[in-house]
């Protein structure tokens, strides 16, 4: 099968997953090109082809104009080159320029449109875009998403008549245990200054935006130092609520008790230091770094929201409490710190169920049967 697999960068849970299933497919013998803005390399295989969409800046212009940019890319590999099947992840702007070059092309390649989580949750319903998109998405020969949850709701914002779920997944060869996360910790602190072992090392990974309300770890680590447990935070990734959330850890004095990291290459070293993985978050449609933390084996607190609940099956493989419930996060963190032989059991049973039910060869079938049913009925 000829593959066009079209992503955002390769950060963020839908660009990994295009950059894996990519992969997964090229080891099988399929023919895939990728086609993203960044020309990193980072999570892609050898076999698969990377096409980087450039969208060069114009004075008349208010921002590059990255959908054309990408519509020229698909519509010139179209006509270069048989193509099987058009696969975007991530619906805004994609599938606009999926359905133009299929269409521009005159060949109507059909392609198949991953919704991943703010495509439909957040900016895919702006009135400035939503119409467009429903138009586009309209046009596609199928459409899948990671949970139930965000599948039922896209089925009500774009209106198309039934969503596949196949669900993100971790390599748990690479996302594993580590015999010593205090090494882990060591490695990969040193650059921020966390030399130390505390008795529970805290890690939070995200893109900082308000959705993912990273804020409300300033009353749960509060708790938890306040009951005695030395507790540190490590804060990895950047967006736009990175400053007030450290202006409001050091506000309440927890300055020395909190580390921001920043972006980074990869967030393994900082998953397999972690003892526990706090997601706060309003709304996850997934919650990829949270299954990446359960293969390395580390217990993950999360809301009891969305695609998190698909997950996480607490409370055997992990936490998942009331975002805004403080008291019973620096209860449940207070218990694990207490009870080590009872986290390492949680992480265990976390580990068992990643590899068990998120594993990257079950979820590349699924794709692939996707595939088939979807073409077979063009």
């Amino acid at each position: 099968m000829k593959v066009a697999m079209v992503a955002h960068g390769p950060s963020g849970g839908s660009g990994v997953v295009a950059r894996e299933l990519a992969g997964l497919l090229a080891e099988r013998g399929h023919e895939v090109t990728l086609f993203s803005p960044s020309s990193s390399r980072r999570r892609l295989h050898a076999g698969v082809r990377l096409e980087v969409v450039e969208a060069p800046d114009y004075p008349v212009m208010p921002s590059p104009a990255h959908t054309v940019a990408l519509t020229n890319a698909l519509l010139n590999h179209l006509q270069r080159e048989a193509c099987d099947v058009i696969h975007v992840h991530y619906a805004l702007p994609l599938a606009m320029a999926a359905w133009s070059a299929s269409e521009l092309s005159g060949k109507r390649t059909p392609f198949l449109v991953t919704f991943h989580g703010t495509d439909v949750t957040g900016i895919g319903q702006s009135p400035h875009y939503v119409t467009a998109l429903r138009a586009a998405c309209a046009r596609a020969a199928g459409w899948s998403a990671p949970s139930l949850s965000l599948a039922t709701e896209a089925m009500q914002v774009y209106g198309v008549p039934h969503v596949d779920v196949t669900h993100n997944f971790v390599d748990h060869e690479v996302y594993r245990p580590v015999p010593d996360s205090a090494a882990a910790r060591a490695a990969a602190g040193a650059a921020v200054g966390l030399n130390r072992r505390p008795a529970l090392q805290l890690v939070h990974l995200s893109n900082f935006r308000p959705v993912k309300r990273v804020d409300r770890l300033v009353g749960v680590l509060q708790g938890v130092r306040a009951a005695g447990v030395d507790a540190q935070l490590a804060l990895v990734g950047d967006g736009p609520t990175r400053a007030p959330v450290l202006e409001a850890f050091a506000a309440a004095g927890l300055a020395e008790s909190v580390r921001w990291v920043g972006d980074v290459e990869s967030t393994l070293p900082w998953t397999q230091a972690a003892d526990v993985l706090l997601l706060p978050s309003d709304r996850e449609s997934f919650g990829l770094v949270a299954l990446e933390a359960m293969a390395c084996g580390k217990v993950v607190i999360a809301s009891d929201v969305d695609g998190l609940r698909e997950v996480i099956a607490a409370p055997e493989t992990g936490f998942l409490l009331d975002p805004d419930d403080t008291a019973a996060w620096v209860r449940t963190l207070v218990d694990l710190a207490s009870r080590p032989t009872w986290m390492k059991q949680v992480g265990a049973a976390a580990r068992a169920r990643a590899v068990a039910e998120f594993s990257p060869a079950q979820m590349c079938e699924r794709y692939l049967r996707w595939y088939g049913r979807t073409l077979e009925s063009v």
